[in-house]
């Protein structure tokens, strides 16, 4: 080989390895160094919430347990209008039948996460999303509906139309943590490629993180209203969910470039399979396996704190209900005492009336008797007659008092 010909290939290698630019703004990877005020651990540059949570080695959008929503968006715009990005994630779980629920990729013009119901975020966005489901529940109802979809709008579709426009490929990109070969290098990786000049945005999948690539599907945006540049003002952000199913949504690295070509510039470093440093991934491990212990933890103290709940809850409801027993029983027994006393005093007052009432009439008609006998002789009896008349008018008024009287009492 010549000079020339040396110095051609040098100046051409040169410029091939000069062709791209990592975007750091919009890019990331483990290890993950940075804590704020709170010694928690952060991603520069990029916005955490929700229950994602970052470790050394991983991003965790979501942990493997039910209605979790993460998120990370990039406080920056991309601002290029040609770019390629490679994701480097992880979906596991413990769960080998049932699972879910999705891991989503997007740039769009929204500078922060805003809920709705495209796959829960608002469906008024510009841009595009690439969701990558895990959801074994789901079923496939059409060619578009893959484990892997691209969904795109420039804000003027309904999520009807979204999802009516919406394509996609199939891969086996879950993980599933009970078999004996798992371990934490297992992961996947997708490629997105977007040029400006044809707004074609392209998708690839390396499944098993081998560095063997495969084209998933290609999605022309020419079709939306998009300005030339939007990419300038695009945000880049990531959102995990889970619902009644559950998996781990994990990130390890996310790679933009300035260019289409840039993403392939990497596969030099990554992919293979590679090992890396021991040291690193001893910590990897050890993260996962550490975090893994800490949600199962928390599951089961979710469960004997619901249970306490519920038993104090069923005591308060018996104490309650046995107290109620016994104010009733004890109503019902003093009624039944207040009516049997009240029953004996009046009849016992009644006879007791009855018995001074017939001594008195007796001993008023036998003194009466006497007396006129005494003083008046037998000439008088028509009197004698006239006064027990008298006395059986009052014997008869008296009782008719009694039975006025007993009547009232009751």
């Amino acid at each position: 080989m010549s000079k020339m010909e040396f110095l051609l290939l040098i100046l051409t290698s040169g410029a091939i390895l000069t062709k791209s630019a990592l975007i750091e703004h919009v890019s990331f990877s483990a290890p993950f160094l940075t804590h704020d005020h709170r010694g928690m651990r952060v991603i520069p540059n990029w916005n955490l919430g929700r229950n994602a949570i970052v470790k050394q080695s991983f991003l965790r959008l979501t942990p493997d347990a039910s209605d979790q929503i993460g998120f990370l968006w990039s406080r920056s715009p991309v601002n290029s209008p040609n770019f390629s990005m490679v994701l480097k994630f992880r979906i596991s779980g413990n769960n080998q039948k049932d699972y879910g629920d999705f891991l989503s990729l997007g740039v769009l013009t929204d500078p922060r996460y805003l809920p709705g119901n495209t796959f829960l975020h608002r469906s008024e966005f510009t841009g595009f999303f690439v969701v990558i489901q895990s959801n074994s529940s789901k079923k496939i109802t059409s060619d578009s509906l893959r484990e892997i979809s691209v969904v795109a709008n420039d804000g003027s579709f309904s999520e009807t139309k979204i999802l009516e426009e919406m394509k996609g490929c199939s891969a086996p990109l879950r993980y599933y943590e009970g078999r004996d070969d798992f371990n934490i290098l297992k992961a996947s990786r997708l490629r997105i490629k977007y040029s400006a000049s044809n707004k074609e945005l392209e998708v690839e999948m390396d499944i098993r993180n081998t560095g063997k690539w495969r084209r998933c599907t290609t999605f022309d945006l020419s079709q939306l209203n998009l300005s030339r540049n939007w990419l300038t003002t695009a945000y880049v952000g990531l959102l995990g969910s889970t619902s009644e199913l559950t998996d781990n949504h994990d990130v390890l690295s996310l790679k933009t470039y300035d260019s289409t070509e840039g993403a392939e510039e990497i596969e030099a470093e990554e992919g293979l399979d590679a090992i890396g440093d021991d040291y690193i991934v001893l910590i990897h491990h050890m993260e996962h396996e550490l975090y893994e212990v800490h949600s199962q933890l928390q599951k089961t103290l979710n469960k004997l704190f619901s249970q306490e709940q519920e038993s104090e809850h069923r005591i308060a409801s018996l104490e309650s209900k046995l107290g109620r027993q016994v104010v009733d029983k004890m109503n019902d027994r003093l009624d039944q005492l207040e009516n049997k006393v009240k029953t004996n005093i009046e009849l016992a007052v009644g006879q007791k009336l009855e018995y001074i009432g017939m001594s008195i009439g007796t001993r008023f008609e036998d003194g009466i008797e006497e007396h006129i006998l005494k003083t008046y002789g037998d000439w008088k009896a028509p009197f004698f007659f006239l006064v027990i008349l008298i006395s059986g008018i009052m014997l008869f008024a008296f009782k008719q008092y009694k039975t006025i009287k007993r009547t009232h009492m009751y």
